[in-house]
């Protein structure tokens, strides 16, 4: 007999799985390797190949199940919820909505012990430095 839990379950995968309601996101893994020269020379990203998953705002659910909201996308805030099966971690970059994030926590989502779901906490918020002021712990004004 299906637990509470599995059947929750099943309810956010046929969501995920619905054209209509669900969104898209793409999984970059991004490798960053340390600059040369005691770590003063250049940083080298390389990406990984994308994946493209299927996921819904937080806040589609409700606070009913999930004590989460969806963030505050013009403050760079996000939060999706992905199945309970994707192989996600802190180093991949999620493009949602055209816009790229950096993954800030990676939740997993229990009910009656089985594990339903995953919620992504997004943030794209980031601060530049140059070497210049990185020493001084000053961030650069790129302008606009």
């Amino acid at each position: 007999m299906a637990t509470l839990g599995d059947k929750f379950k099943k309810r956010i995968d046929r969501v995920l799985n619905n054209a209509h309601i669900r969104s898209t996101a793409t999984l970059t893994p991004v490798t960053v390797s340390e600059g040369s020269y005691g770590g003063y020379g250049a940083n080298t990203e390389i990406e990984g190949t994308a994946t493209t998953i299927y996921c819904i705002p937080v806040d589609y659910l409700g606070t009913r199940f999930i004590q989460d909201t969806f963030g505050n996308i013009d403050s760079g805030n996000v939060r999706l919820i992905i199945k309970a099966e994707e192989t996600v971690n802190k180093e991949y970059v999620v493009t949602y909505n055209s816009d790229d994030y950096k993954i800030v926590t990676i939740k997993p989502f229990y009910l009656a012990g089985t594990k339903v779901a995953q919620i992504l906490e997004l943030s794209k918020d980031c601060l530049l430095y140059t070497s210049d002021a990185a020493d001084e712990l000053d961030g650069v004004d790129l302008g606009g």
